[in-house]
């Protein structure tokens, strides 16, 4: 078990795989998706999991080692218990190619059912992602974001998905978002 401490993990690390969490499907009939999948980079790791709606990927600058493992979060800390049994899919065959860049996303002041101001500013970027992609996705996932600009990309093919990424400095966080009559 791998133990990743608040307190002494750094806040763009932990903030990176509370993201990733948050796309972690609930359903015990597909535990494949119950797991984050740890992924070895030049430096440090990648994480993804997903709910089937969507999928989150982080950079992270944490050791740990890769492989798939059943999160435990806390109020404190999340650990990692490595998984039996459970293989998490091929991510990388169905995360879409990153096209050309459509638009930009600031959710720094947007949020749901908080102040009018933040209301407002989530449904204007709501609109603008429509107006870019005409894709409706689920206003929780946005909500969901880190806070901050996120760079929306086209996909091309067949896709309907709509990508987003953000990148600070050498680590990059992504969301891949199905529409909503396909998440359905």
């Amino acid at each position: 078990m791998i133990e990743i401490q608040k307190s002494t993990t750094t806040t763009a690390d932990y903030e990176g795989l509370s993201f990733v969490l948050k796309a972690l499907s609930t359903d015990e009939t597909r535990p494949f998706m119950m797991v984050v999948h740890i992924e070895k980079r030049k430096r440090g790791i990648t994480a993804v999991a997903t709910d089937g709606k969507r999928m989150h990927t982080a950079d992270l600058d944490l050791d740990v080692a890769p492989g798939d493992y059943v999160p435990l979060i806390t109020k404190a800390s999340v650990i990692l218990k490595p998984s039996t049994g459970i293989q998490f899919p091929d991510w990388k065959r169905v995360f879409p190619k990153v096209g050309t860049e459509i638009t930009m996303l600031d959710f720094s002041s947007a949020g749901i059912g908080k102040k009018n101001t933040q209301c407002a500013n989530m449904t204007q970027q709501v609109l603008k992602l429509y107006e870019k992609t005409h894709q409706a996705v689920n206003m929780q996932f946005l909500d969901d974001l880190s806070k901050g600009p996120w760079t929306v990309y086209g996909v091309g093919g067949t896709s309907r998905a709509v990508l987003l990424k953000r990148t600070e400095g050498e680590l990059e966080r992504s969301a891949v978002l199905m529409p909503m009559e396909m998440a359905a």
